[in-house]
């Protein structure tokens, strides 16, 4: 802690009167990611889930507010699965963890007309042949983002 001293305290309270800024204010909040790669982060889903995990959740944060600061920006939201069973089921699967990542969007006050989504199922996979590589298996699970307009 530091101590001012009379004068110290003079001084503080004469810039606080006159509208100025203490040079030790308390700290501003985080900024948000300056870029769309960077604010657009990959979003991954445990094993025939559709609910946002908690490190998605941290990373829809940065995604959604993005976005509110960049209004221009229309997304595609992209549902992705891994291998495993039918491809009818994993089209389904890939479109409910794109609506899920769309519905937090919309909850987070993103205007709905910016977000479209689609499944690819387990046709577009991030890494092939993962045999029983769980690891691999998990990188699938995901969704992606496309920018459809700035």
């Amino acid at each position: 802690m530091r101590v001012l001293g009379l004068w110290g305290l003079i001084a503080v309270l004469s810039a606080a009167v006159v509208g100025m800024t203490f040079a030790q204010s308390t700290p501003s909040a985080p900024a948000s990611p300056a870029t769309a790669s960077d604010a657009l982060s990959t979003i991954y889903f445990d094993y025939d889930r559709t609910d946002l995990r908690p490190d998605a959740v941290k990373a829809m944060r940065g995604a959604a507010n993005f976005l509110c600061e960049h209004t221009g920006f229309r997304v595609m939201v992209e549902g992705h699965a891994n291998e495993r069973g039918t491809s009818s089921y994993n089209v389904g699967l890939g479109e409910a963890r794109a609506r899920s990542v769309r519905d937090y969007l919309i909850s987070s006050g993103i205007d709905a007309d910016r977000i479209q989504t689609i499944s690819y199922g387990r046709d577009c996979p991030a890494n092939t042949r993962c045999g029983g590589n769980e690891e691999c298996h998990a990188n699938n699970r995901r969704v992606e983002w496309r920018i459809m307009s700035q």
